[in-house]
């Protein structure tokens, strides 16, 4: 079972949260644990393997820019009567595509710690995001606009991570002692094979994620001009 958000919060938290039950286990003992959006309810023995996972995926993935950061720079724009960056001429969906790639560019220089670079696809994801929003009309909330739009590249740096994990588990690449895998391998000489569990939920992730980007970009939809 797979929904977006919690009850009883707002519409930003709603949407920036994915739910996903990763057993179904109808009546085993089950915890709650948050691995990126996804908030997941695991079974009881699965819940130090997620957050192994998650502090794996936190030590390796950035996202180029916060949203205060994002909404601070915006707010500079609007006072700024030149401002017009290049890409101001692209499509809605290609602005949105430019993001994605952005995204992705900015974790392969963050892997090889080239900070100048990084800076700068930082800076150039703020302009792209700040170009759509002057795509939306005047009295649209940019600002909610900006917030769908940071929670959407979130989405696809979470998205890269967990790609990243299930290469990392086809390639073998986990010689390392302290590494994800190899803490998944050692663990399994004594609670079972637990790669085939982690791998699973990996994947029923990388589903719910893909669902909820879909989910941002049709929320993001209702801005355009």
């Amino acid at each position: 079972m797979i929904t977006t958000g919690p009850r009883g919060s707002d519409a930003t938290e709603r949407a920036a949260t994915i739910e996903v039950m990763t057993t179904p286990a109808f009546d085993a003992a089950t915890d709650d644990i948050a691995v990126g959006p996804c908030r997941l309810r695991c079974m009881k023995n699965e819940h130090w393997m997620l957050c192994k996972m998650q502090e794996e995926i936190e030590r390796r993935f950035r996202v180029p820019v916060s949203l205060k950061q994002l909404l601070k720079k915006y707010e500079h724009t609007r006072c700024d009567a030149g401002w017009s960056p290049t890409m101001q001429g692209k499509s809605w969906s290609a602005t949105i595509e430019a993001i994605s790639r952005c995204i992705a560019a900015f974790q392969k220089a963050t892997d090889a710690t080239e900070h100048i670079q990084c800076q700068c696809i930082a800076t150039k994801t703020c302009d792209y995001a700040i170009a759509l929003a002057r795509k939306t009309p005047a009295y649209c909330g940019h600002e909610d606009l900006l917030a769908l739009v940071h929670q959407f590249m979130q989405n696809r740096t979470y998205n890269l991570a967990f790609i990243h994990l299930l290469d990392q588990a086809c390639l073998c690449e986990h010689e390392d002692d302290d590494s994800f895998w190899s803490l998944v391998r050692h663990s399994s000489t004594v609670c079972g094979s637990q790669k085939e569990e982690c791998l699973r939920t990996i994947e029923v992730c990388m589903d719910a994620i893909r669902n909820h980007a879909d989910h941002l970009l049709r929320q993001m939809e209702v801005y355009r001009l």
